[in-house]
């Protein structure tokens, strides 16, 4: 029984990296990301097992690349040491460290000045966007979940 629940902890967080990885950088995982991730996704979460909040933001962010963006800003700033930011985090060191995505990441575009504060206005204004649809549709089962746990 708990080697089918080490199975199926390994398929979700395969499609979780794919997912995470699509987010993140817009390609799928090559192998040798999915590996590592797999053998490190058993650290997170870094503290007490997950409780049902987390367990449904972690479900909502594996369904796709935009529910994970959606998640991930909700997550920065109502649940920052959340299992999906820690994940995010986990990831994105893994992608720094791999080619070729390491390339692609620790890249700089020579923009100027004002190509920068128009990136940075154009990430700001998708962020609130994103925190946004986070409010609406993660807030209230987030507050459900913790109106029950209380109980």
């Amino acid at each position: 029984m708990a080697e089918d629940a080490g199975a199926a902890d390994r398929g979700a967080w395969s499609r979780e990296c794919a997912v995470f990885t699509r987010y993140l950088t817009g390609a799928p995982p090559a192998d040798a990301v999915t590996a590592h991730y797999l053998e490190l996704r058993p650290t997170i979460p870094a503290g007490p097992t997950p409780d049902a909040v987390d367990r449904m933001l972690l479900s909502v962010a594996r369904t796709s690349p935009a529910a994970a963006r959606m998640a991930d800003a909700y997550c920065r700033i109502v649940r920052p040491e959340s299992a999906v930011r820690q994940a995010l985090v986990l990831l994105l060191a893994i992608l720094e460290n791999s080619p070729p995505t390491d390339l692609w990441l620790n890249r700089s575009a020579p923009n100027g000045p004002a190509g920068v504060v128009a990136g940075v206005a154009g990430r700001l204004a998708l962020f609130a966007l994103l925190l946004g649809a986070g409010i609406v549709v993660l807030g209230p089962p987030h507050l459900f979940q913790r109106a029950l746990g209380r109980r």
